[in-house]
């Protein structure tokens, strides 16, 4: 039952990392800070907190800004289940029994989880833009 937990644990932080890791990979794109609130790409509304909770919002809107209605992209709720499966299954590789771990173990779930978001970020990068 712990070790479950553990890996929704996971999960959630992997939605909430993969949600950032779409602004990091946006942004890079048009040159922009990654301060500032979000902003709808096409009608620059600024986006509520509601709009920003990973893949729920997304289906809620049914894959729409709400303002203007242009369609939003597929790969924010594809980033952010990505790296919320991968976190999940690094934390069920990693710390089998959290209530046990030792921090060498939460150390490298920590190391896991930067190589995997900056794993993620090459790939839709690369698939995005073809730089690599």
């Amino acid at each position: 039952m712990i070790q479950q937990a553990g890996v929704v644990f996971g999960f959630a932080i992997g939605l909430i990392v993969g949600s950032f890791l779409n602004v990091v990979i946006l942004r890079s794109e048009t040159g922009e800070r990654l301060t500032g609130r979000s902003r709808c790409r096409s009608c620059i509304n600024v986006l509520s907190a509601y709009e920003l909770i990973p893949i729920v919002s997304f289906c809620i809107q049914k894959g729409r800004c709400r303002q203007c209605g242009i369609a939003l992209l597929r790969q924010y709720p594809f980033v952010e289940f990505a790296c919320g499966i991968a976190y999940a299954v690094a934390v069920w590789v990693l710390l089998p029994d959290i209530a046990l771990a030792d921090p060498v173990r939460v150390l490298a779930l920590i190391e896991t989880w930067i190589v995997i978001a900056a794993g993620l970020v090459v790939l839709i990068a690369d698939i995005r833009f073809q730089i690599i």
